[in-house]
Order: C-alpha cells, then structure tokens, then sequence
C-alpha cells in the first residue's frame, strides 16, 4: 500500500514544484510576492498596458476603436506613480514602444531619472525615438529647463532626422537663450512648408525665441492669421515676442475656433498689464459662449488691471 501511494506523492510533489517554479519564472508571479508593485498590482500588468494601449499591432483595441469603443488608460504622462513604469520600458525591443515611453517621460519635469532616460534615448538608434525624445525634453523644458542635456542636445542638431535637429535646437535655446542661426534659418524656411507639422514647429520654435529674434514676428503673426493650425500654436507662444503680439492676439479673442480665443486671452493675461489694449475686447469675451474662454478672459483681466477686475 505504501510502495503504491510513494509514485503517486512523487508524481504530485513534482507537479506542484514545477507549478511553484513556473509562477515564479514569470515575472508576475515573482512581483506579485516579492515586488516591485503599484498600488498593489505587479509592475508588469503595468508595462503590459502600456504596451497595450501604444503597440501599433493592437488590432483588437484599434479595431474597437474605430467603433467608439475606448479603454480608459492611465495618466502616463502625469501620475508620479508612474513613472516606474516608463523607467522599466526604457529598453524595450520595440521602436514605437520606445518612442511613447519618450514622450511621456517629457512630462515628469521633476524627476532626474526622467531626464536621465530622455538624454539616453538622443543617442536611440532609431530616428524615431531620438526625434521623440528631443521633442520631449522640449516639453519637459517648458515646465523647467533640463541642463544637464545641454551638451547631448548640441550633439543633436546635427542629427539626419529634421524633426529631431529642430527640436534639439529649441530645447537647447530653451537651456542656454542662445539662438542658432543655422536653426533660425530652417525654421523661417518652414514657415511656407506645405506639411502643418512642420508650420506649427516653426511658429513655435520662432515664439519661443522670439525675445532674440524680434525680426521673425511679422512673418510668423502673417502665418497665424492665415492658418488655422499655425494660429493655435502662436496663440499658445506668442508672449515671448512681448507687447507686439498684444494686437494679434486681441485679434484672436474673436475666431471662429473657441481653443483659440481661449489660448489667446490666456496669453494676454501672461502679459499682464502690457496687455492693456486688450481690455475692452476681454470683457466683450467674458460673454463668450465657450466656458473656458470666458474664465480665461476674467483671469486675464484679473493680471492687467487687478484693482478694476480682482480676482474672483
């Protein structure tokens, strides 16, 4: 009876070690005991949904898509929490993956670590993710200016991607406020390009720099009158050019395009009382029919003349 019951505990002491090994082979399983976890889920359930909601070979989630059928997804570029999640992505094999890990690291401008990556990735083999993490240093620079990632930057512009080389050379002005004048030539050059992505990259980068390159504005404001897509950007950079934008942006606070008025009375209020002009035509906008246009108007008017329009 004995002799017939040892096989059989055999059989099962076995099973079970290899179901034990196989749980902890996989890296759920060895998170799920010992860590790394996010409030309280593996950290890789969280990589697996970024590669989920990123991969370009989602058919079924893009096939729902195309029915209105949408998975909410994380805060990847805000939530602190996080950002782990991008650090442990950073190697990842494929270059699409690799590129969004880059653009949503641009947003966690607090984290050194961030930065760190971001700098990495300018020397990414792939022209998609160098352009990706200029881009995002770019962003991250608007927040706060990352020095460190001056030097690699610099490297940059020097870069076979377009995108990349112009986005380095913004993010390095935005370091060091010392315009490139092989950067300020390609992006006045951009300003008649027929491609909108490459437009809006010039409006922005000549905003941004407009306090150096004064000479830009009328070319630039003459864009954003006539484009729609450039006129959003230069109504979200335009005070950088100082008063002289004060005219357009007036101009703006009565498009067609509610995300342009509201960025324009946003912007006249970054200028504070030099927006002063602009006053009657931001109490006519505290009627816009757009809420947020009509917030940002009372804001604005709160930072021209506070003692006539205190902050409510």
């Amino acid at each position: 009876m004995v002799t017939r019951k040892r096989p059989l505990l055999i059989v099962l002491g076995g099973t079970a070690i290899v179901i034990v090994a196989a749980f902890f082979a996989h890296p759920y399983g060895r998170q799920l005991v010992f860590g790394p976890r996010i409030r309280g889920v593996p950290l890789w359930v969280w990589q697996q949904q970024f590669r989920k909601a990123f991969a370009n070979d989602d058919f079924i989630a893009s096939t729902l898509a195309q029915f209105g059928v949408k998975s909410d997804q994380p805060a990847w570029h805000s939530d602190p929490d996080l950002l782990p999640v991008l650090l442990g992505l950073v190697d990842e094999p494929d270059d699409i993956i690799r590129a969004h890990v880059a653009c949503n690291l641009g947003y966690h401008s607090g984290s050194d670590d961030a930065g760190k990556a971001l700098v990495a990735f300018l020397d990414d083999p792939s022209e998609l993710v160098r352009e990706s993490a200029a881009c995002a240093i770019f962003n991250r620079n608007l927040t706060e200016p990352y020095a460190p990632a001056l030097a690699k930057l610099r490297e940059r512009m020097g870069d076979e991607s377009k995108g990349c080389r112009l986005h380095a050379a913004i993010a390095a002005y935005q370091i060091d406020r010392k315009p490139n004048e092989d950067t300020l030539r390609a992006l006045r050059e951009d300003l008649r390009s027929p491609v909108p992505a490459w437009r809006q990259l010039a409006v922005c980068g000549l905003c941004i720099m407009g306090a150096d390159t004064p000479e830009s504005f009328s070319e630039v404001a003459a864009l954003a009158r006539s484009s729609a897509d450039a006129r959003s950007t230069f109504a979200f950079y335009a005070p950088a050019y100082g008063p002289r934008a004060v005219p357009v942006l007036t101009d703006f606070l009565s498009d067609s395009l509610p995300w342009v008025r509201m960025q324009a009375a946003r912007s006249l209020g970054k200028l504070g009382p030099e927006s002063k002009p602009a006053i009657p035509a931001l109490v006519r906008a505290l009627s816009d029919p757009h809420e947020p246009t009509r917030t940002a108007a009372a804001d604005a008017l709160s930072k021209i003349d506070p003692e006539r329009y205190p902050q409510k």
